[in-house]
């Protein structure tokens, strides 16, 4: 029988340690993992962490990384049943934005006029 840690811990105190890890990646210079994980929002359900990302480059990235966010936060939180359940859903992909084209076309989304300044203006995407 295991003698680690098993204790309870509530929703906030997860996302204390959640956010300071984030914190930590990226004074360690580990801005694309800490994107990552600042990108989702993980749901709580006892000691199961769910995590779902829009892509399976994002997806890989934490899979590749997991050990050591969940060795951390078993850590912090004194529960070493904390385990993370991660999915793909692809339709979530639309929000985010890469390329200057898909920034502006965004932009238009939430004001139409935007389209009219870029055409009296003679300016390009």
């Amino acid at each position: 029988m295991s003698k680690l840690p098993k204790e309870v811990f509530s929703e906030a105190d997860f996302f204390v340690f959640w956010k300071k890890y984030i914190a930590i990646l990226e004074k360690q210079g580990d801005k694309m993992l800490a994107s990552i994980l600042n990108a989702v929002t993980p749901q709580i359900s006892g000691t199961q962490v769910h995590l779902v990302f829009p892509n399976q480059v994002m997806l890989e990235e934490v899979k590749k990384n997991q050990l050591h966010v969940l060795n951390y936060l078993r850590s912090k939180l004194q529960n070493y049943l904390i385990k993370f359940h991660l999915e793909l859903d692809e339709t979530q992909e639309k929000t985010f934005v890469y390329t200057p084209q898909e920034k502006y076309a965004k932009l238009r989304e939430i004001n139409p006029l935007l389209d009219t300044l870029r055409k009296t203006l003679h300016l390009d995407v």
